[in-house]
């Protein structure tokens, strides 16, 4: 609101016609100034944010609507459970058979129902005795009904002693030999663990000695265990 000074002195019965003019024409520029910044300042206040709040919402709506469904990383299928090892009932036997060689040693080892792995030990002392080595693999003949397949993994071989299911498998596989050389270390090492997977007590070197079987090679010699669980 404008007070314009009106006194006596300015009365409209008192005031020459160009001072009335005057007065008129600065009160209507006044009046205009301010209309027109007080319309400025309004159209600045809706410019600066109704009008970018709603370029900012058309901008993320519009990116919404045009951003492409971007698939997420395949997730590997899961793979399909192995089949659990078949469980053997009542007592459990092992037939082990050790070849230190110069890089390699070789394990032959089968281990299963007690009554079954006894009806397989003259044949596995047959083939024992088949070892030899070309070069650095060994060589053997098969006792009659045994079945060679391929190894995988580890495994050099599996021979499958008895196809009852479960079936009766030898596996061979070579490690390499310890860098120490201690041969006969090594070989206890060997045997104890698999003592240690019937649950069985380690031995000591003299108690190998008197209860493991040799087999004399070329080059080496071949070292046979025999032990299993209690009835």
């Amino acid at each position: 609101m404008v007070l314009f000074p009106f006194s006596p002195r300015y009365g409209s019965d008192r005031n020459k016609p160009g001072e009335l003019a005057f007065w008129s024409l600065f009160a209507s520029s006044l009046v205009l100034i301010l209309l027109g910044g007080c319309s400025n300042e309004e159209q600045i206040r809706r410019y600066k944010a109704p009008r970018m709040e709603e370029r900012g919402d058309a901008a993320g709506k519009a990116a919404v609507r045009s951003a492409p469904e971007m698939p997420g990383p395949a997730m590997p299928k899961p793979a399909m459970p192995a089949s659990p090892p078949q469980s053997v009932e009542g007592p459990r036997r092992t037939l082990g058979a050790i070849i230190p060689r110069e890089s390699d040693a070789w394990f032959f080892r089968v281990t299963g129902h007690d009554e079954r792995v006894a009806d397989q030990r003259d044949a596995w002392l047959q083939f024992v005795q088949s070892l030899q080595f070309d070069g650095d693999q060994p060589q053997w003949q098969l006792p009659e009904g045994w079945q060679q397949e391929p190894g995988s993994g580890m495994r050099f071989a599996t021979i499958v002693m008895d196809p009852e299911d479960p079936p009766l498998e030898l596996s061979v596989i070579p490690l390499p030999m310890p860098r120490d050389g201690d041969v006969d270390a090594y070989v206890l090492a060997n045997v104890n663990r698999w003592r240690g997977q019937l649950a069985l007590p380690p031995m000591d070197a003299g108690q190998l000695a008197r209860e493991a079987e040799t087999v004399g090679l070329p080059d080496t010699e071949i070292t046979l265990v025999d032990f299993g669980e209690s009835p």
